[in-house]
């Protein structure tokens, strides 16, 4: 989906003053547009709240994991009970797992490429021996 069918999608349901809609398509937009630092979830969330005074929750009580702990599985849980218990606390720490996940990511693919890169120097330096 992309950014303007995502804007669309939560501009209609801020117009219809529908909060569960603005929320799921808010999430939407922090998962699955998490680039740019999250500018297009800040600016829909911007925009929503003028609206929707009740849009955000208190946070729930939760106490969160340590990033140790912080699986794709624990991420996608954590983003099923953002739609429930839409608080900033949440908000923000679902931001902090996503970008440090990236980042891991990010790191490990590169080491997978600078592995794979240095099998493929050394193929080619014994090929040149012989």
């Amino acid at each position: 989906m992309n950014e303007h069918e995502l804007h669309t999608l939560v501009s209609e349901a801020v117009k219809n003053n529908d909060i569960v809609e603005v929320r799921v398509n808010l999430v939407k937009c922090l998962f699955d547009k998490p680039a740019h630092n999250f500018r297009l979830f800040e600016t829909e969330f911007k925009n929503a709240e003028k609206v929707l005074p009740n849009l955000v929750d208190e946070h729930d009580g939760e106490v969160f994991k340590s990033e140790e702990e912080w699986t794709k599985a624990y991420r996608n849980e954590q983003r099923h009970k953002l739609e429930v218990n839409f608080s900033e606390k949440r908000i923000e720490f679902l931001k902090n797992v996503i970008s440090t996940r990236r980042m891991k990511h990010k790191i490990r693919f590169a080491g997978i490429m600078t592995a794979s890169a240095v099998v493929v120097v050394l193929a080619l330096v014994m090929i040149l021996k012989h």
